[in-house]
């Protein structure tokens, strides 16, 4: 991307004015402290050369050359309130665990990427911190894009002055779906055209897995502040400031695909011009499953705080109310003393709340019937920290096991089921959950069997079906049957001719046996 000196002029200054931002604008709860210098593996200055040793006195020049330095584990430092005017493109990263971060050399005095980022699918293991993104780029794209896994943003601030989408994570056309995305600790504003189009949004969230939003002030955005769109599945929302957005958050879906399993809870959300939390789902398309909209504080002002329950479940109270925000207008999103939405917003520390264990890995479906699932998983690579696991089925009922295997019953026959699994340590952290899809057994009714006969009596032997069941004799019900199936005595009937099936005890299908005829003797 080509930039006047006027416009590096101006991102130099924006530079400069949000490392002020950061450290007078963070929320009261939120810890100020001075970021530590980084230690750094290789460095990048305007004067620099590509072709140099990328050492402090021989610095590399581009941002690109750097991505293409770096190996797992390293660090690369931008030159303290430079701007590098180019569009970067991440083909290679990390390794799980050692992943390659690009940040500042002076937390204070951030480094600004002016033009558009883009992690590519093959991309995994990134990190990104202390540095300001100003995603203007000549093709209007979005910036940063993301479609590999593991990637992170913290402590950035993000923007395009209005020009398109900012964050777009995963694609639902085929670039890669982003897995475990990381936005934390972050300023995402001015994203997207005015006058609003419905279509440019401070993060896109398109295709993704166990996405985390957090902690964050996205303001100032011109359609929504976080879409979830058509293919987010497991994504927390959590503890953000949303201001000043057509609407706060919304969750939807298209072309078959439904976003599914999201956590939104502890956010404040003010000033959106529809609803703070909606949905949309297409005539004929899947409608979303397990979303969560609980405990935010929500100003309600446009068309209201939360718009019909449709596609998501709203566990606990909203408060509803004027958050009473310091300053929106100067980017001071913080909240004044008094605030009903004490507590909502950005909190201390990396992540939410107390520090989180790793996730549990390899989750899968160990078997199924018509009414039981049984899922697997293995431990966290570190388990020191780990006391127990939250197992959630749809996001409408969880229990906590300490084992590393569950069985879920109670299901209906027939159906498909979304199961997340959290691991949690003892100071209270939760992690990233892990979600899988379930599906069980259609149901069939078992069969029957007459074993025996008498003037007025039979005794009918019904087959386990996994499933409880009806014995029906002449249209009437004579008897439950339970899964395990078993012998049933039927008393009281007349000489002659009588039908005997067996129906489910459920209105799952309508499945039946097919009838056995017996004649009694008169």
């Amino acid at each position: 991307m080509s930039s006047s000196p006027s416009l590096l002029h101006r991102l130099t200054r924006t530079a400069t004015l949000v490392a002020v931002l950061l450290a007078a604008t963070v929320s009261t709860s939120v810890a100020a402290e001075p970021a530590p210098l980084p230690t750094c593996n290789l460095w990048v200055a305007v004067d620099g050369s590509d072709l140099a040793s990328g050492t402090v006195d021989a610095p590399l020049r581009t941002v690109q050359g750097l991505v293409a330095r770096l190996l797992p584990g390293e660090v690369g430092c931008l030159a303290a309130g430079a701007t590098f005017a180019e569009d970067v493109r991440v083909d290679r990263g990390g390794t799980r665990g050692a992943p390659i971060t690009i940040t500042s050399a002076d937390p204070q005095a951030p480094a600004t990427i002016a033009g558009r980022l883009y992690v590519t699918d093959a991309a995994n293991d990134v990190s990104f911190t202390h540095l300001v993104l100003d995603g203007r780029n000549d093709a209007r794209l979005p910036s940063p894009s993301i479609s590999g896994d593991r990637v992170s943003f913290i402590n950035d601030e993000v923007t395009n002055e209005h020009t398109g989408i900012c964050f777009d994570i995963g694609s639902s056309l085929g670039w890669g779906t982003a897995v475990d995305t990381v936005i934390d600790r972050s300023r995402i504003h001015a994203c997207g055209t005015l006058p609003r189009t419905n279509h440019d949004h401070g993060i896109y969230d398109e295709s993704s897995i166990n996405a985390r939003i957090t902690n964050n002030w996205i303001y100032d955005n011109a359609d929504r502040g976080v879409q979830l769109y058509p293919d987010a599945r497991g994504t927390l929302i959590a503890h953000n400031v949303i201001y000043g957005s057509s609407t706060g958050i919304i969750i939807s879906g298209d072309h078959g695909m439904a976003t599914s399993d999201a956590v939104i809870e502890g956010n404040v959300i003010a000033r959106s011009e529809r609803y703070d939390v909606e949905s949309w789902w297409p005539d004929g398309n899947p409608i979303g499953t397990g979303n969560l909209v609980r405990a935010n504080c929500l100003a309600g002002t446009g068309l209201g705080s939360v718009a019909d329950h449709v596609g998501f479940v709203v566990t606990e109270p909203q408060v509803v109310a004027d958050p009473q925000l310091v300053d929106p207008a100067a980017g001071d999103l913080s909240l004044t003393p008094g605030s009903r939405c004490a507590g909502f917003g950005p909190t201390e520390g990396p992540g939410i709340g107390p520090a989180a264990p790793d996730s549990p890995a390899a989750l899968r479906v160990a078997g199924a019937t018509g009414t039981t699932v049984s899922i697997r998983w293995l431990a966290p690579a570190d388990t020191s920290d780990v006391v127990a696991y939250r197992v959630a089925v749809d996001g409408r009922r969880s229990f906590v096991t300490t084992d590393t295997s569950a069985r879920l019953g109670d299901l209906r026959p027939g159906v498909r089921l979304h199961v997340s699994v959290a691991a949690l340590n003892a100071g209270g952290g939760t992690s990233i959950a892990r979600v899988i899809a379930v599906q069980t057994l259609a149901a069939r009714a078992p069969a029957v069997r007459i074993v025996g006969h008498g003037r007025r009596w039979l005794v009918v032997s019904v087959a386990a079906g996994g499933v409880p069941s009806l014995l029906v004799v002449d249209g009437r019900v004579r008897a439950h049957v339970p899964a395990r199936g078993g012998r049933v005595r039927v008393r009281g009937l007349r000489a002659g001719a009588h039908t005997v099936r067996v129906m489910l005890a459920r209105r799952d299908g309508g499945s039946r046996s097919s009838a056995t005829v017996v004649r009694l003797r008169g």
